[in-house]
């Protein structure tokens, strides 16, 4: 387990300062890496792109597949009242246009949607977290308080251009800023969670 011997310091300070200065012990080893991040609307999409890329894959394309057919069914319709009377266009068809161009816009923003959903469940107070990895898993600080984790529970990694993001199921997922590191670089970082976890970093475009 992780031990804070100093729970009277800020944050800034744990990440600023030395790991002996700190005051912050990991029994099982020493720390490897550390990043601050954001859970912002930007690292939240980032994640939501990521877990339509990979885990909840089949269950995107099925929903995709869907909606293109509804647009495609909404716009032949369309075309059909046009061709026959393009006088003719009243309330169903507008809502019919309506329909298709909200469907549209939902599959093209899914990402951001998922991502401002997720953004609502969470408080303001824990957007921010703070994580430090070691030999044998990695701890979460958020607002003072820590939670272990084991590298045995990452089903997937992945990456992007600006975050790194692991995933422990399909409703469970933790991003980590690039731009976050405090010790250890990203590229380093990429050949240790690889080896960690047992599984290849995918890279999402």
């Amino acid at each position: 387990a992780c031990f804070d011997t100093n729970p009277g310091g800020t944050t800034d300070n744990l990440f600023a300062l030395s790991l002996s200065a700190q005051g912050v012990f990991c029994l099982e080893g020493m720390m490897h890496f550390a990043v601050k991040t954001l859970y912002d609307q930007t690292a939240l999409t980032a994640m939501a792109h990521a877990l339509r890329k990979t885990l909840r894959r089949r269950r995107t394309i099925a929903v995709h597949v869907l909606a293109w057919f509804v647009i495609f069914l909404e716009v032949i319709c369309l075309l059909l009242i046009v061709g026959t009377d393009s006088l003719t266009f009243g309330f169903r068809e507008l809502l019919s246009l309506l329909v298709a161009v909200l469907v549209f816009a939902v599959v093209i923003r899914e990402d951001a949607i998922n991502g401002w959903l997720a953004g609502r469940r969470m408080l303001s107070a824990v957007r921010e977290s703070e994580t430090v990895f070691d030999d044998t898993g990695y701890t979460t600080m958020i607002q003072g308080a820590q939670t272990r984790w084991a590298y045995g529970r990452i089903q997937k990694v992945c990456e992007t251009a600006d975050f790194f993001v692991c995933f422990l199921g399909k409703k469970h997922g933790q991003i980590f800023a690039k731009s976050g590191f405090t010790q250890g670089t990203p590229e380093e970082f990429r050949t240790f969670i690889a080896e960690k976890t047992g599984k290849p970093v995918q890279y999402i475009k």
